[in-house]
C-alpha cells in the first residue's frame, strides 16, 4: 500500500529554532553550562575552553579532564575518579593520567593561563588555585 503525502509541511526549524531547541532539551542537565576559573572558561555544550578569552584547541580526552576538575573545584579527584570519567570506565595506568595533565598544563599555559592542575602523590589531581 502506498503512503499518501500529508497535507501539513514537514518542520524544518531555522538555526535560532533549533538552538532554541536544543538549549530547551539541554536544560534539564544539573551541570552548569559555562564552568569559570583564573581566566579559563570551560563551555560543556559547544565544548570550547578559553584562555583570557582566546580560544584553546583540546582533545577530547583533555576537555573531559579539565572538564572533571572544574565540576569538582575543591576536591581531590583519585586516579580511578579520573579514569572513570575521561575514558569512560577503560583499565588506564596512573602514567598515562599524569601525561594527559601534563599536556593540558602545557596548552593551557602556552595561552596565558594558570597550571591548572596539582598532582596530590598517591592519589590523583586536584584543579589548582592561587597559580
Amino acid at each position: 500500500r502506498l503512503l499518501e503525502p500529508s497535507p501539513e509541511p514537514i518542520p524544518n526549524p531555522t538555526g535560532e529554532q533549533a538552538a532554541a531547541r536544543d538549549a530547551d532539551v539541554s536544560s534539564a542537565d544539573p551541570r552548569p553550562v559555562v564552568h569559570r576559573h583564573a581566566g579559563i572558561h570551560l563551555d560543556l555544550h559547544q565544548r570550547i575552553v578559553r584562555v583570557q578569552d582566546r580560544i584553546v584547541e583540546v582533545s577530547r580526552l583533555e576537555f573531559e579532564l579539565l572538564a572533571a576538575l572544574m565540576e569538582s573545584p575543591r576536591r581531590v579527584l583519585t586516579h580511578g575518579e579520573l579514569a572513570e570519567r575521561v575514558w569512560e570506565n577503560c583499565d588506564v595506568e596512573t602514567k598515562t593520567i599524569s601525561m594527559l595533565v601534563s599536556r593540558l598544563r602545557r596548552r593551557i599555559i602556552a595561552a596565558g593561563g594558570p597550571r591548572i592542575a596539582h598532582a596530590v602523590p598517591g592519589v590523583g589531581y586536584r584543579l589548582a588555585y592561587g597559580t
